[in-house]
């Protein structure tokens, strides 16, 4: 399977688990971009498309597997907007959903212990992603279906509310609600 086939593949599974995506955008599929340090969603104004930019040093194995599927999670819900080309602030929850969903990814596709993945988690994502990923996780135990019920009133993850997450499942605690729609701030 080619990178654009998986890439299709893994928004197909993307979809049953979190909800359909924002279909404004077309999808252009997926670049390897020369001098590009982290893989990112690049948006197309113009044209009204948008791709996913990897750099050419992830382009097979594992590291792939796992930055596709990341970028993946995010064309589910582009933070810019297609009208205004503004772009949404990034929240803790968009990110650990991102996460969530490589992590997803490596279970199906590779014969990785849980606590190896976890050990790997740890070595190579920053304390921010590891924590978005640690809030995700905890809702997602609590209700499998939480992120397609908070898509279904909100289709943009940037703009999900503590009420929203609340009204959905009022197990969650507010703290943790709270937590999920700050800012995403990276850390080292």
């Amino acid at each position: 399977m080619d990178i654009q086939e998986r890439a299709e593949y893994y928004l197909s599974i993307a979809e049953d688990v979190f909800g359909p995506r924002v279909n404004e955008w077309k999808f252009y599929g997926v670049e390897i971009t020369e001098g590009s340090t982290n893989p990112h969603i690049k948006y197309y104004p113009e044209s009204g498309e948008i791709a996913i930019s990897l750099t050419p040093k992830i382009i097979d194995g594992i590291n792939l597997s796992y930055q596709l599927a990341h970028e993946i999670a995010h064309l589910l819900h582009p933070s810019m907007n297609y009208y205004t080309h503004e772009m949404d602030q990034t929240i803790v929850l968009n990110e650990g959903i991102s996460v969530f969903f490589s992590e997803l990814i490596l279970s199906m596709e590779y014969e990785i212990s849980p606590e190896d993945r976890i050990k790997a988690l740890k070595m190579n994502l920053s304390s921010s992603y590891q924590e978005a990923y640690a809030f995700v996780y905890h809702i997602i135990n609590k209700d499998r279906e939480i992120i397609k019920k908070l898509r279904s009133i909100q289709p943009l993850i940037n703009r999900i509310t503590v009420n929203e997450i609340l009204s959905v499942n009022p197990e969650i605690e507010l703290a943790v609600a709270q937590k999920l729609v700050e800012p995403f701030m990276n850390s080292k």
